[in-house]
């Protein structure tokens, strides 16, 4: 799966520092995980946007891949047919919870 995170963050220091606790948090899920780019956000000053990719131990189909969203955001949009993009963002309505730093989160699978 790609993932851009966009990091609340005005140093590439700070927004790994956020990265690395999303890997924390998300770990019991990782078969493998592979930094690709960290760049500042040109639309927002004080934001970073950092793609990985990552293998889960589980599938989009599975109770567990719920799971590994919710650890990350309790709030989720899902685009395409099959779906095949997952969306959270702290200014969607209803989010009440996302990872301390990330601002936005795309999961492309």
């Amino acid at each position: 799966m790609l993932i851009k995170i966009f990091i609340n963050a005005d140093t590439e220091v700070k927004a790994i520092k956020v990265y690395n606790e999303f890997i924390e948090k998300i770990g019991n899920f990782i078969e493998e995980e592979k930094n690709i780019k960290i760049e500042p956000y040109w639309k927002y000053d004080d934001m970073y946007v950092i793609e990985t990719i990552i293998i889960l131990t589980c599938t989009p189909n599975d109770m567990q891949f719920q799971e590994f969203l919710h650890k990350i955001s309790d709030k989720w949009q899902f685009f395409g047919l099959p779906i095949d993009e997952a969306l959270a963002s702290i200014n969607s309505d209803g989010c009440s919870y996302m990872i301390n730093g990330i601002n936005m989160i795309n999961i492309f699978y």
